[in-house]
């Protein structure tokens, strides 16, 4: 789900609560407004009904809007009750052939029982108008720190999701690297081994080398053979003082 589709979830909700809102106050209102007309007109029976233009409404959306709100479900508008409107004329009034009929207007009344705690309460418990700027207020300020902070969330998180995706990169070329480090560490070892090998049989040859002259040194071979060379070299010496 991306950024803005969130956004447009946050602010449909804003609309949504709006118009809510909205509708309870013009609903209460209305409804209110009529029920204290009723009261004050002394409309507490069927017999004493009156209609919204001998209440003082107007033709015009005004009452329009208060017989819908009258006609809804709202604990006031059950309270109130709707009587005189025919839907067919009377036969004898010799307008039974007129194919439209002018439908006679509502008339409202509230029961005198039902005139109690409950419904003054609810008669005098409405919303005005700075309740409900300040609910809207609310509602907005509510709608922008969600969609800032639905925004910093996302962001956040679609920047660490971005970075486990590449951390396996990394970490291959990290580790071909190590791998060819220990390669080459290997290899000088090896190296060095061979070196050190080599060293040491040079060593072991050039010491079996001393003690094999010493030994011809050391031989009765040799021993008779120095003694010839002594012996040859007195002959020669006397030879030449002989002469």
């Amino acid at each position: 789900m991306s950024i803005n589709t969130i956004e447009l979830i946050v602010w449909s909700l804003f609309a949504a609560i709006t118009v809510a809102v909205l509708y309870a106050f013009f609903m209460q209102k209305s409804v209110s407004g009529l029920a204290k007309k009723l009261i004050d007109s002394s409309a507490l029976s069927k017999d004493c009904a009156k209609t919204l233009s001998e209440l003082g409404y107007k033709d015009g959306i005004a009452s329009k809007v208060t017989a819908f709100f009258a006609a809804g479900g709202s604990y006031l508008a059950r309270c109130i009750v709707k009587v005189g409107r025919n839907d067919k004329n009377d036969k004898n009034t010799g307008e039974s052939d007129l194919l439209f009929v002018k439908k006679e207007p509502l008339k409202y009344y509230i029961p005198e029982e039902k005139v109690d705690k409950v419904f003054n309460k609810h008669l005098n418990d409405k919303m005005s108008p700075k309740y409900l700027i300040l609910s809207i207020a609310v509602l907005l300020i509510l709608a922008l720190v969600a969609g800032t902070v639905i925004n910093f969330l996302m962001s956040t998180a679609s920047n660490a999701f971005s970075g486990i995706g590449n951390a396996p990169v990394g970490t291959a070329s990290e580790s071909d690297s190590l791998l060819d480090e220990q390669e080459k560490l290997t290899e000088e070892e090896e190296t060095a081994k061979e070196a050190e090998a080599e060293g040491a049989e040079e060593s072991e040859g050039e010491s079996a080398e001393k003690p094999d002259e010493n030994t011809d040194e050391n031989s009765p071979g040799g021993a008779q053979e120095t003694t010839a060379n002594e012996e040859t070299g007195d002959s020669s010496a006397e030879t030449d003082a002989a002469q």
